[in-house]
């Protein structure tokens, strides 16, 4: 799976970057001819320029020189899934693995080519692999929703905890909330130090209408884990539509304490605040949610919520 890095630019500039590495590579390779690194490169700038053909020729010609370049088996396995060849996709990202165990990108790349040959079990295990190696790596939302998706497949051994949180988190995607509380439910049976689970437990209590459920579901998911941003923000909201204004700023506060880039917190602290008439910390508030996230869907809103507070300050009102 490719990542967006210039999602603002037209394919028109990018063919025209391929080109021109291109050119640059073969340039180089002129001068090295026995230089794996060179002819990655040249893959790559091939492979983006559509021509997999040759893509698959210079990464056969890296390999060939750097028979342990593990990189170059997983790119390579890219280029033939896109063919439609996945066998020879997954024998490249297998192939990385063995070089390289640790090499989380080719997990996840090879449980989405098991998955197209329908081999569930197979893809689920790489995906779990590649989640444990890289948590925070910026493909694993998507990985994390593949297995949820797959777990909704396959039959689940009951005490298996991993797979039934990840079943639960796709029944609580698809609106299945009470499916999702019986799965994280089970998890917990299995596991009472799960935070996630509480906290993903929480949410589809909340979205149920069972406030106290939830507070108290994210309490227990803060007493496993203190430093839990996403809980203190979640229960935050909870608290606010109890009408509890100040213990939701208390909980926004923390969150931001431990997440200084959690824009949402900013936006709904700031509406507690002017709420509570402290326009001055909510338009604080404000600006630093505009900062964060100023293209976000609600940020034309709150430029107009700024302009009326210091409207507002100027009357006295």
């Amino acid at each position: 799976m490719g990542c967006m890095l210039l999602g603002s630019v037209s394919r028109q500039v990018l063919f025209a970057l391929a080109a021109c590495a291109l050119c640059l590579c073969t340039s180089l390779l002129g001068c090295s001819k026995e230089n794996a690194e060179g002819y990655f490169i040249l893959g790559l700038a091939r492979y983006k320029k559509g021509d997999s053909v040759g893509a698959i020729a210079d990464y056969n010609k890296a390999i060939e020189i750097n028979p342990t370049y593990a990189e170059a088996y997983k790119n390579r396995g890219n280029v033939r899934d896109d063919l439609q060849d996945v066998d020879g996709a997954i024998a490249d990202y297998t192939k990385a693995i063995e070089i390289n165990p640790t090499y989380a990108e080719a997990y996840a790349s090879r449980g989405f080519a098991r998955e197209n040959k329908g081999n569930l079990d197979g893809a689920i295990e790489d995906f779990e692999e590649s989640l444990r190696l890289a948590p925070d790596d910026p493909s694993a939302p998507s990985v994390r929703q593949a297995v949820a998706d797959l777990c909704l497949k396959i039959e689940i051994n009951p005490n298996d905890s991993w797979r039934l949180f990840y079943r639960g988190y796709a029944k609580l995607g698809k609106g299945d909330l009470d499916g999702a509380i019986a799965d994280y439910t089970k998890v917990i049976e299995i596991n009472p130090e799960d935070a996630a689970a509480y906290h993903n437990r929480g949410l589809a209590r909340y979205k149920k209408g069972d406030y106290d459920g939830a507070i108290t579901d994210w309490t227990k998911a803060i007493a496993i884990n203190p430093n839990y941003a996403a809980v203190y923000y979640s229960r935050g909201n909870a608290r606010a539509d109890k009408g509890d204004l100040d213990g939701a700023i208390t909980d926004w506060t923390k969150a931001i304490e431990i997440n200084p880039n959690l824009a949402a917190a900013y936006h709904n602290r700031g509406l507690a605040r002017y709420k509570k008439g402290d326009y001055d910390g909510a338009i604080k508030d404000y600006e630093e949610f505009l900062w964060l996230a100023p293209n976000d869907l609600d940020a034309d809103k709150v430029r107009e919520m700024i302009a009326d507070l210091n409207l507002k300050k100027r009357l006295g009102k």
